[in-house]
């Protein structure tokens, strides 16, 4: 077994629903993820973010994990950051994943866990429902760049 536990390229495969989200070091509400249907759809090394059926930013990324967790570095190709770069850390939170994003422009989060003081973006994501256990595919709308 490996000592490497973040997530890997293949394992974001697919969309993934926003069930919880913050900003520094604050949670919004829960119900607020109700309303506004965030989630993000990973394919290949491409990105693109959605609040409910609009697309605010898309892009490619970097991973690199690591033991803990793993590496994430966006490249925005379109949105209001329009060629700037988030870095940020991604983790295992049982079977949802748990993504600190640093602000554009600024240092990647220090560490887990998110609270208090940390200046960064929040995100728990959890599969979407219409994922396959495969991963592959798991967005039933065709990639449109």
């Amino acid at each position: 077994m490996s000592d490497f536990q973040g997530p890997t390229l293949e394992d974001l495969q697919g969309a993934w629903i926003c069930v919880r989200f913050g900003d520094n070091g604050m949670k919004a509400p829960f119900y607020i993820s109700w309303f506004r249907k965030p989630r993000v759809e990973f394919e290949g090394y491409c990105y693109r973010v959605f609040d409910g059926e609009t697309c605010l930013e898309r892009g490619r990324f970097d991973l690199r994990r690591g033991v803990e967790y793993s590496l994430l570095d966006q490249l925005i190709e379109f949105g209001e950051h329009y060629g700037r770069e988030h870095h940020g850390i991604i983790r295992w939170a049982g079977n949802k994943l748990e993504h600190l994003q640093g602000h554009v422009g600024y240092p990647r989060p220090a560490g887990f866990p998110y609270g208090k003081g940390f200046k960064c973006h929040y995100a728990l994501l959890s599969r979407a429902p219409e994922a396959t256990e495969e991963h592959s595919g798991a967005t039933r709308k065709k990639w449109m760049g």
